[in-house]
């Protein structure tokens, strides 16, 4: 729940670094509606309900190990040690990898290269080493 608020608080500081930026180049003024309502109207448009909305999303947002993967990694304890100390980023990347094969025979070739690579013996989405 924290990292969801604090998600927020970085994406409206964002949606406000935009406004100001804007500002500062001149589109405020130039568009004629700093001219006829104000910055104070400005920033109320920018601060509103929806804007929070958008900003805060509370989904979490996860892609499943795909049942091969994970049938290989229970049968290799090791390339399951090395896959779990991997960081987060890094372990969704490979099982996004996987959500997005389709044939029976490239989920298995790189089922393959992925333990090879956990093992250290090869490489797999674009990189050299597991860590």
């Amino acid at each position: 729940m924290k990292k969801n608020i604090w998600r927020a608080v970085i994406e409206v500081g964002f949606i406000i670094f935009l406004f100001y930026s804007n500002l500062l180049m001149g589109e405020f003024e130039r568009s004629g509606m700093g001219q006829k309502r104000g910055v104070a109207w400005a920033i109320g448009d920018i601060l509103t309900a929806a804007n929070f909305e958008i900003a805060y999303d509370p989904i979490e947002r996860t892609v499943p190990m795909h049942p091969e993967f994970e049938k290989a990694l229970r049968e290799n304890k090791e390339a399951k040690k090395v896959f779990d100390s991997l960081r987060p980023s890094l372990q969704l990347e490979i099982n996004r990898y996987f959500s997005f094969l389709k044939s029976e025979s490239a989920i298995d070739r790189n089922v393959t290269k992925a333990i090879q690579f956990l093992l250290g013996k090869g490489r797999f989405v674009a990189r050299d080493k597991p860590n």
